[in-house]
């Protein structure tokens, strides 16, 4: 009896603990999706550090792949980061601006972002680090001056 009814708290906090464990990756890419609404509102508020933690989970798979035509290897991960904003956060608009555009050592590419703040379009510039040996990282977000 003793026996059948530790295997039983057993079973029950496996199960308990099966249940509660939540997957930090959320596709099979190995890049997590962002939050959404706490990206948005950090777009809105030019909270930097909470912009590039949520930028940031959606960039851990693009590793640079420099060719004869992409010396920095990551035009097409922009596409991808940028693709995947527009597709995962229904409230966010967002399009590169420029690759590599500015020249620091490693250069910075820019992605304009929009998002609709009670009926008001704002829109950010959102600095992505461009490195040709590592990773794309976010740095910083700007207002956008037309």
């Amino acid at each position: 009896m003793i026996r059948n009814n530790f295997r039983y708290t057993i079973i029950i906090l496996m199960i308990i603990t099966l249940t509660n464990c939540k997957k930090s990756v959320d596709n099979l890419d190995g890049w997590e999706i962002p939050d959404c609404i706490n990206l948005k509102m950090a777009i809105i508020d030019l909270n930097s550090d909470m912009v590039k933690i949520e930028i940031n989970k959606m960039l851990t798979d693009l590793e640079p792949n420099r060719t004869k035509d992409d010396e920095w290897g990551h035009e097409k991960n922009l596409d991808i980061l940028v693709n995947r904003l527009n597709s995962n956060c229904d409230s966010i608009n967002a399009s590169l601006f420029c690759y590599c555009c500015n020249k620091s050592l490693p250069p910075q590419s820019i992605i304009i972002l929009s998002v609709d703040s009670s009926r008001t379009i704002i829109t950010r510039s959102l600095d992505i680090w461009t490195p040709d040996d590592d990773i794309l990282q976010c740095t910083e977000i700007h207002k956008y001056y037309n």
